[in-house]
């Protein structure tokens, strides 16, 4: 699915994870990951060939805020429909289930108050990356 997601969108991200705490060689991050859903993982963020961090401008009490929301979300299932949906027309959006872009522009919305025109699950990881860049963050 990821060669699928690089051709749909053009760009070279197929994930994309929130940082909520930790070292970049041992952060504590959340995401929905492919077969299992929302969840945290520490992961090894170093290898530059990877991963591209984009570190966001949050106060305290946003950090907390984030890690509150994404620990409400970590049971939801992947959504394999709505990235069905999104690289082809015959896919459809749960409202239960995320795909990794989708949870994170979901929090980043719901904490931060960003891009509220968005539609999470039109949004993907090469789509949030240009959000964050482009648009930046009001944090």
């Amino acid at each position: 699915m990821d060669k699928v997601i690089e051709w749909k969108t053009g760009g070279p991200f197929v994930h994309v994870e929130l940082i909520l705490s930790g070292p970049i060689s041992n952060a504590l991050c959340f995401s929905s990951r492919q077969p299992n859903g929302t969840s945290f993982a520490h992961l090894d963020l170093l290898d530059d060939k990877i991963w591209e961090v984009e570190m966001l401008p949050l106060r305290s009490t946003q950090e907390e805020d984030l890690m509150a929301f994404c620990a409400g979300c970590g049971s939801k299932s992947y959504d394999w429909m709505g990235i069905l949906g999104f690289v082809l027309p015959f896919g459809e959006h749960d409202d239960h289930d995320r795909f990794c872009s989708e949870i994170c522009t979901e929090a980043l919305q719901k904490i931060l108050g960003c891009w509220p025109e968005v539609k999470p699950w039109n949004t993907s990881p090469m789509g949030l990356y240009e959000l964050v860049i482009k648009r930046g963050i009001t944090a």
